[in-house]
């Protein structure tokens, strides 16, 4: 088992600080009693709970991990990331597909679309996001404008649970429509019983009401899960 010490040395060696006197220096303690932890003659069970806090903050790692062991090491601060060639600790990869989903007119898509890239999520994000259902998730590309008012916009990533193939209550999806495919709230009406299909404008929504009996002919890609916006400025 990982101890103190060894989690100690191991934030150290990927800091910039260059030795336990300037870890000393900059958690406001002396090189002696850094020594003493990185020697683990200090345990999880008597540790300076302030001093742990100060010592976190200057190698840059969660407090938790550092007395614990508690994963993550360090605080995610890019939930969502453009695949580089190795994962990265803490993450996993989803694939995205050559399938835009319009928000707006629809979007032709091949049966079997390819892989165009690789998006590494946090594992906590996805816990957050996609409960059990990780291995069904596949990241599809916004296109157009007309669900802006839900917040989704052009170029966004939807996270889609592809193993939803039919209304599951409230929510957005992916609908195939004559046109090709695209993204769409779905929610009940419950005074004429019906299903509408709804865009978000910037001006306001719009919708059209789906009869029960032909909710079986709506052909769905999934359910979004979840979308992250990747801004550039």
């Amino acid at each position: 088992m990982e101890t103190l010490g060894a989690r100690l040395a191991k934030a150290l060696d990927e800091s910039p600080l260059a030795s336990a006197a300037e870890l000393a220096r900059a958690a406001r303690t002396t090189e002696a009693t850094v020594s003493g932890w990185l020697k683990d003659n200090v345990t999880e069970e008597n540790a300076k709970g302030a001093l742990a806090v100060r010592m976190a903050q200057a190698l840059d790692v969660r407090v938790q991990w550092l007395l614990l062991g508690h994963q993550p090491m360090r605080d995610i601060k890019e939930p969502v990331r453009i695949a580089s060639d190795e994962i990265p600790p803490g993450y996993l990869r989803l694939p995205q597909l050559d399938m835009p989903a319009g928000a707006g007119p629809g979007v032709d898509m091949e049966l079997e679309p390819d892989v165009v890239r690789w998006v590494d999520v946090a594992e906590k994000w996805a816990e957050d996001h996609f409960a059990k259902k990780v291995a069904h998730i596949r990241v599809l590309t916004a296109r157009g404008d007309s669900m802006v008012g839900a917040g989704i916009h052009s170029g966004d990533l939807l996270f889609v649970d592809t193993s939803v193939q039919q209304y599951q209550g409230d929510g957005f999806y992916i609908l195939q429509f004559l046109d090709g495919w695209q993204v769409k709230r779905l929610r009940a009406d419950v005074l004429s019983q019906q299903v509408e299909i709804v865009s978000l404008t910037a001006q306001g929504e719009e919708a059209k009401l789906v009869p029960p009996a032909r909710l079986s002919e709506l052909r769905m890609g999934g359910r979004v899960a979840a979308w992250w916006t990747l801004r550039k400025y």
